[in-house]
């Protein structure tokens, strides 16, 4: 039953139905793409990349999909047109998809350059020169490295080819890349070349490409036993490396730290930071249920969200409170926030470590809601350095340990400076050097890369795909999979509408990819709907 369900945080009959309906929507993406290949191999790939996207954002059940990795392989073999580009040089070359400025996955690059101690590069394969932040660019400038974009407006094939001429010679290549980007299994599918290196970290949701690499790194321990177990990777070909965490900056004082945040130095501060869907509950709990009590209880105790805007259950509880919820999005001065605090409060239902493990470096005591039953442990925090982690199997008991912090500031202090020492022990700037530099040493020449040949599709698929384009289309997630996250290579399955609900709010980042879609593509329609339009209405404006 597990392995069907992947990681869904229920048994019930639901689950088993999603991840059959999610699979079998996958497989018959790929079923086109495979009858693609040979004949158009830029639209093949383009379908597999939406299949990939797919896949990430709603599990099958599936870690890896061997089909699509040999795919992939096979197209990359064959097709990636040969560009002559001089190389960037020797060093390490890091590839990412895109990078952001806040978040754990640039700042973990560009932490691994700054320990690693030699000269990087970073090739991005989205198009755009802002794809790369600035912490991640001062990173590489102080490395003596450059960064570049393997875009170069010609396609997933023209792009694959810039990036295999970009790193020809370089020690090894680390990728860092999405788990829709496909561009790397296309690049590096060929014999020779530079050892590759993947970074698996994503490891709770499907990943593409761990068949082009030489290495895979883990890091943390749920997610090796993925790598094993779920992905097939050998256990030799897995390294562990840990979450980089900087030495903390720790010069403001909490009065300080306070009045830049216009906080009260009397109150009492629980702080959590992470994405908002981190929050949003298992089926049981969610966040806001797991700290309402406590704000109800202490009426000096306010919630500060760093990441999720005020708006959901956040909204409903700074309405609750009298205004005792802030919830900020998205910041870039994480140290006032650490700084700020009294109490760390970990994200529920899916922990958010990168954030976890900076918490704890800056002494903060950090409390955990833990389900005994949980069948998924890959959602939970198990990084080296945590071992010493408050780990509660109830929504009481995690609320009773916050109580106790507010009520003995001299053991919180005890217990976040112990905490402190056992993350920057395993994870500090010497021990993240040594073992990034075990990732990428010792590969010698690449290993050959042989794969049996794509299986090909079933026969009498044209009508399923036709369904399949209209469910595509009209299914949140596979709709910014296919157009939205990538519209310069979106495939082309005909003229599209795109469906918004005229609601209170706004979603900038879906408005900004839509014009962005709109700019690639001229057969979109977009189409405003009224909120409580019927079925009936809605069918009569898209017809």
């Amino acid at each position: 039953a597990s392995d069907q369900l992947g990681l869904h945080l229920s048994l019930g009959p639901a689950s088993v139905a999603r991840t059959t309906t999610y699979r079998g929507r996958v497989d018959g993406l790929l079923d086109r793409a495979m009858a693609l290949v040979g004949q158009d191999d830029e639209e093949a790939v383009r379908w597999a990349r939406v299949a990939a996207d797919v896949a990430w954002h709603h599990h099958t059940g599936r870690f890896v999909t061997p089909f699509l990795e040999e795919l992939l392989i096979d197209v990359g073999r064959s097709a990636v047109p040969s560009v002559d580009l001089p190389s960037g040089g020797g060093g390490i070359v890091h590839v990412l998809t895109e990078g952001y400025a806040t978040g754990g996955h640039t700042r973990l690059v560009a932490r691994w350059i700054d320990a690693q101690g030699s000269v990087a590069h970073v090739v991005h394969t989205s198009p755009g020169a802002g794809r790369i932040p600035e912490l991640l660019a001062d990173s590489v400038a102080r490395s003596g490295g450059s960064s570049i974009g393997a875009d170069g407006g010609g396609g997933l094939l023209h792009t694959a080819g810039r990036l295999r001429s970009l790193v020809v010679d370089a020690e090894a290549v680390v990728l860092h890349t999405h788990p829709w980007d496909v561009v790397p299994s296309l690049a590096f599918a060929h014999d020779g070349g530079p050892p590759v290196v993947m970074v698996a970290h994503t490891d709770n949701v499907h990943l593409v490409g761990h068949e082009i690499a030489d290495r895979l790194v883990t890091l943390r321990r749920a997610a090796t036993e993925v790598a094993s177990t779920r992905r097939g990777i050998p256990p030799e070909r897995i390294v562990e490396v840990p979450i980089p965490v900087p030495d903390p900056e720790r010069e403001r004082s909490r009065a300080q730290a306070r009045a830049e945040l216009g906080l009260d130095d009397d109150l009492e501060v629980i702080l959590t930071v992470g994405p908002y869907y981190k929050y949003i509950g298992d089926g049981v709990i969610d966040f806001v249920d797991l700290v309402e009590p406590i704000l109800r209880d202490r009426p000096r105790a306010v919630l500060v969200a760093v990441g999720p805007p005020l708006h959901g259950r956040f909204e409903e509880l700074h309405q609750m409170t009298g205004g005792r919820v802030i919830a900020c999005g998205p910041r870039l001065d994480l140290a006032t926030f650490f700084a700020a605090a009294d109490v760390y409060v970990e994200s529920h239902a899916i922990t958010g470590i990168t954030a976890t493990l900076e918490a704890a470096s800056h002494g903060l005591p950090v409390v955990t809601f833990t389900p005994p039953d949980r069948l998924v442990p890959v959602l939970d925090s198990d990084s080296p350095g945590l071992d010493g982690l408050s780990r509660h199997p109830t929504p009481e008991a995690a609320q009773a340990d916050v109580h106790q912090l507010f009520d003995d500031p001299a053991a919180a202090v005890a217990r976040g400076e112990a905490l402190a020492g056992d993350v920057m022990a395993a994870h500090g700037p010497a021990a993240v050097a040594a073992a990034s530099s075990a990732a990428v040493s010792g590969l010698g020449p690449p290993r050959v890369r042989a794969h049996e040949p794509a299986r090909q599709g079933d026969e009498g698929e044209q009508e399923r795909h036709r369904q399949l384009h209209f469910d595509l289309a009209g299914h949140r997630d596979g709709l910014r999979g296919s157009l939205l996250r990538a519209p310069h290579v979106a495939p082309t399955p005909g003229p599209i509408s795109v469906v918004l609900l005229d609601r209170a709010g706004r979603d900038d980042e879906l408005v900004a990819r839509i014009a962005e879609l709109l700019r690639w593509r001229a057969d979109v329609e977009v189409v405003l709907v009224r909120s409580g339009t019927s079925t009936a209405d809605l069918g009569r404006t898209l017809s």
